[in-house]
């Protein structure tokens, strides 16, 4: 609002709106496509799954990660899912599955579609069970139609993120430090 007052004082009316209108539609473009993400734990005593920054008391599992990305999954986001994905580190040698809670993804066309089959194979590349929570109706007819769901399997789609983390839970491997247990900063 401040650049198109400036401009329009400086350059006429005219061109001071152009310059607002353009302004505007380059913040959407950076908004949409910088979408805010997060990675989840338990809150105790509970089966709701929130962002760890905002609450250091939710618990993990060393050998399962839950993920969200708070947009639709579009030829705008595709980069920053699979830069989610990326974070996780599936190379770590103790993590054996990974929860997608898509219960936010209203949209998803074509590279979205690509985006996820990428993360589905980068996952089995590095031997991580992928899960996937919370899929809407629309959103899982076309990840049907794209033979997403043949792909990793319609055993992996689940209504809720706890429904997901347990069945991810139930198929992996125990491990010693899978044990539940709060941040490592984070008193017990």
């Amino acid at each position: 609002m401040a650049l198109t007052f400036v401009a329009t004082l400086a350059l006429g009316i005219e061109e001071g709106i152009l310059a607002g209108v353009i302004v505007s539609l380059i913040v959407v473009i950076y908004q949409s496509s910088t979408p805010h993400t997060a990675l989840m734990g338990r809150l105790p005593g509970t089966d709701t799954y929130r962002n760890l920054k905002r609450n250091p008391e939710a618990l993990t599992q060393s050998n399962v990660v839950v993920v969200r990305m708070d947009a639709n999954l579009y030829f705008a986001t595709a980069s920053a899912f699979q830069d989610l994905v990326r974070r996780i580190d599936t190379q770590d040698p103790s993590l054996q599955a990974a929860v997608v809670d898509m219960y936010p993804v209203n949209r998803i066309d074509s590279t979205g579609v690509g985006a996820l089959k990428k993360v589905i194979e980068t996952c089995r590349r590095h031997n991580v069970a992928l899960y996937l929570a919370g899929v809407k109706g629309p959103v899982k007819d076309m990840l049907d139609e794209a033979g997403v769901t043949r792909m990793l399997g319609e055993d992996r789609f689940f209504f809720e993120v706890s429904g997901a983390v347990d069945a991810a839970e139930a198929d992996v491997e125990p491990t010693d430090s899978g044990v539940e247990s709060p941040l490592p900063d984070t008193p017990a």
